[in-house]
């Protein structure tokens, strides 16, 4: 048989006879898990990791001689798999949030709000449904943020990998003027 909407353990399909507000309520964990989740496994882990793979990668590439700077697939392969299961968790995170938000508006249209929070003035709207408004907001917000950041680092690291094939010394520093004036220069360094 079809499942129906609104199962246990999938709290983003309301029942037809379920609502606007019990949607709501159910929607609140939603939105703050997610949020904590992606900031504690995404950036407080992944980021970090993959960050350091590829300083790691660079600094590794730099202390070779120059002319014998060939590409090490064996050390090169767990960057790439980290980069692409990160790139991976950055799709399922943002269909997630793109749900959420979706399922968000379609409540706030059953409710007839107009503004950006339901206005808490009306007698008929409860504090409850107030807060827990706020908090999937605060939340969608969150990770919406965290989400770009995440993005972010995830583009320094494929720069700093393509850098590192690209510069003399296979290390990079963000310069504005252009892309190869951030090359470090390590003679200095090396005759020393």
């Amino acid at each position: 048989s079809q499942p129906t909407r609104g199962e246990r353990g999938n709290p983003t399909r309301p029942c037809t006879h379920m609502g606007a507000w019990d949607f709501l309520a159910r929607l609140e964990p939603v939105a703050t898990n997610a949020a904590t989740r992606f900031f504690l496994f995404y950036i407080l882990e992944n980021a970090i990791k993959i960050e350091l793979q590829g300083t790691l990668y660079a600094i590794d590439r730099a202390m070779k001689p120059r002319d014998s700077k060939a590409t090490e697939w064996l050390v090169l392969m767990p960057l790439l798999v980290s980069i692409l299961t990160s790139l991976l968790a950055v799709g399922q995170t943002f269909f997630l949030w793109q749900k959420v938000w979706s399922e968000h508006q379609r409540v706030r249209g059953e409710r007839g709000y107009s503004g950006p929070d339901p206005p808490v003035a009306l007698p008929m709207i409860p504090i409850e449904e107030t807060r827990v408004w706020k908090i999937i907001r605060r939340s969608l917000g969150l990770l919406a943020a965290m989400l770009f950041v995440y993005i972010l680092v995830i583009l320094h690291v494929c720069v700093k990998l393509v850098m590192a094939h690209v510069c003399d010394d296979s290390l990079w520093n963000i310069r504005f003027r252009s892309i190869t004036a951030g090359c470090v220069d390590l003679r200095g360094v090396r005759a020393a």
